[in-house]
């Protein structure tokens, strides 16, 4: 399943700071994912619901490393719309360049 568009909407308030919607493979969207600020910078909690007296979430990815997919494409988005977004840059680092003249080579 690939994430194939992620819409931000900005909204700073308190630690809430953008709601994000994911659409998967061009066929399917979930709404109602929050971009929060916390003690260690920004998250995204997934969408949920109140039932009698706590939050229980509706939509979750169901392995660690999907939920990572999630938060990076969602986190980027939101970075790209607010302006801040800087794409990781490889950095490749060039092959030294060796001088040879002819009176070097043995044929």
């Amino acid at each position: 399943m690939d994430i194939t568009k992620v819409q931000i909407t900005l909204y700073d308030s308190g630690k809430t700071k953008g709601f994000a919607s994911i659409t998967f493979d061009d066929e399917f969207v979930v709404t109602g994912f929050k971009v929060l600020e916390g003690p260690s910078g920004l998250w995204v909690a997934n969408p949920n619901s109140k039932q009698k007296e706590e939050y229980k979430d509706t939509a979750f990815p169901i392995t660690q490393p999907f939920r990572q997919v999630i938060q990076t494409k969602v986190l980027e988005q939101y970075h790209a719309k607010q302006g801040t977004y800087e794409p990781q840059v490889e950095v490749v680092q060039e092959r030294p360049t060796i001088d040879v003249s002819e009176d070097d080579l043995p044929f």
